[in-house]
């Protein structure tokens, strides 16, 4: 399968195929040596093996009781279990391995198809779903998800100013640097009436499966069967997880500024957002688009054998940005909230 949205995240991590499981898994060589799948960065971290169950360690006391199960029933199949450790015989020694079985988890990345409005619709449904089942998630080291640095969390904006340098001197860099500034006057100083909530953070089009059938006229009809990669939860805001579903959304679309109509309507059934949640929302698309295309130009200059891997957001990701700077936040939103309404109406746009 392609490398997923969002890879620039490890830098050094050659591009592999991705496993479909909710969890991370871990496998090991011949000769012994533990290596890691791109999902697995939580127990290399000591975190466990995901953003869900990492803060836990490798033996999560909620499974199989996993949030991830309320929101997408079935996503969590007979069979899967916690981590374990297991004695092999090498020879001279004996030696102790972790060693993590997960079973298959059946559907398509959305990469591989096209979305369709009412897809869109159903993907922003499901990242409403899933914020407020996770609201039901309790364990003593719950408050572990408060990531207070951690670059991938949409609090986090400025932090991007360290790697500016990575842009040049471009209009690219303009962009970022004004989203940056806006984002400090009019984000930052209104987080406290923002909706908190634990965000997965990561809802890019390679972490969302769908599962198909024959409708009754006999066209393709897709459902969402699954979600992929806890490994970037952490606590943030309703409004937070609605933004970057939008972005990854708008990557490979044809019509990306219509795409968050569509994202939002799904939402707003399930959460509608607040007067100021909305207001930031334009904002907060475009903060995550730097997010995306900073690092991944940083990863780049840290690991250049690996460009084509860390780029692929950014073949459209800074045409999209220019293109939302280009219109303003105005257009841009009427745009989004018009087409939200028209699902009030039953008649989508």
């Amino acid at each position: 399968q392609p490398p997923r949205r969002g890879q620039e995240k490890n830098p050094g991590l050659p591009a592999s195929p991705r496993l479909p499981i909710v969890c991370a898994d871990w496998a090991a060589r011949d000769e012994g040596e533990p290596i890691r799948s791109q999902d697995s960065r939580g127990l290399e971290e000591g975190r466990g093996g995901c953003g869900l169950c990492g803060p836990y360690g490798p033996w999560c006391t909620s499974w199989p009781q996993c949030p991830a199960e309320a929101a997408i029933p079935g996503c969590w199949r007979a069979g899967s279990t916690p981590g374990r450790r297991v004695a092999a015989d090498s020879g001279s020694e004996i030696k102790s391995y972790l060693v993590r079985l997960l079973t298959y988890l059946p559907g398509r990345p959305i990469a591989e198809i096209p979305i369709s409005p009412q897809l869109l619709y159903e993907i922003g449904k499901l990242a409403a779903k899933l914020d407020k089942t996770l609201q039901k998630f309790h364990h003593p080291k719950l408050s572990s998800l408060h990531r207070k640095n951690f670059i991938w969390n949409l609090k986090n904006v400025p932090l991007l100013e360290k790697y500016l340098y990575v842009l040049g001197q471009n209009r690219n860099r303009e962009i970022v640097e004004h989203v940056i500034h806006l984002f400090k006057e009019e984000v930052m100083t209104k987080l406290s009436h923002f909706r908190e909530c634990i965000n997965h953070g990561d809802l890019n089009d390679h972490n969302i499966l769908i599962e198909s059938s024959k409708s009754a006229s006999g066209n393709a009809e897709y459902q969402v069967s699954g979600i992929l990669d806890f490994d970037d939860m952490s606590y943030g805001y309703y409004v937070f997880e609605l933004a970057i579903t939008i972005m990854y959304m708008m990557i490979e679309s044809k019509n990306p500024i219509q795409v968050g109509g569509h994202v939002l309507a799904g939402f707003e059934s399930i959460t509608p957002l607040t007067a100021v949640e909305k207001g930031a929302l334009f904002l907060l698309v475009c903060s995550r688009f730097c997010q995306s295309l900073v690092m991944a130009a940083y990863s780049c200059q840290l690991y250049p054998e690996n460009k084509d891997y860390f780029m692929v957001t950014a073949k459209t990701g800074w045409k999209h940005l220019q293109q939302m700077f280009d219109m303003g936040q105005k257009a841009v939103e009427e745009i989004w909230f018009e087409t939200a309404k028209s699902y009030e109406s039953g008649i989508s746009m």
